[in-house]
């Protein structure tokens, strides 16, 4: 999800490129991207700040991956 405090809007992001979203547990954000741990996937992907998916950050040696920092 992207929250739009300012304009009170919500955007959900289902997908990660062509692959959708299995179990998105962990959200972490730097400075211009949100990213996200799906444990089932595997995998961390990220997003720029609009929701729109920039690519795969990890996608190989992880178990279940859940919390960001």
């Amino acid at each position: 999800m992207r929250a739009d405090l300012r304009r009170g809007s919500v955007q959900r992001i289902t997908n990660a490129g062509r692959d959708s979203l299995a179990s998105p547990v962990g959200l972490a954000l730097d400075t211009d991207r949100v990213l996200v741990s799906d444990s089932a996937a595997k995998r961390v992907y990220a997003y720029d700040r609009k929701g729109r998916f920039v690519g795969t950050v990890v996608n190989s040696g992880l178990q279940r991956p859940t919390g960001l920092v």
